[in-house]
């Protein structure tokens, strides 16, 4: 498995697990998109009004985490 794929499936593990711990229902779409909003360092506003329909009141809350990975640039 080269690096990419590695990080890749790293990630995902990732997303799953820290929606999991937000008792966040997951599946593979929601998933996918997080990785892309990552992908496209979509800042927090931007986050929080592309989740807020899937996520609703735990948006806000994913949404923190998810633009301090950006700005680290994980």
């Amino acid at each position: 498995m080269d690096i990419t794929a590695e990080i890749t499936v790293k990630f995902r593990m990732a997303i799953k697990s820290k929606l999991a711990a937000m008792k966040i229902e997951e599946d593979d779409d929601l998933i996918d998109f997080v990785m892309i909003i990552f992908a496209r360092k979509k800042r927090f506003e931007a986050i929080k009004e592309d989740l807020s329909e899937l996520l609703e009141d735990k948006t806000e809350d994913f949404a923190v985490r998810l633009d301090l990975l950006i700005q680290k640039g994980l």
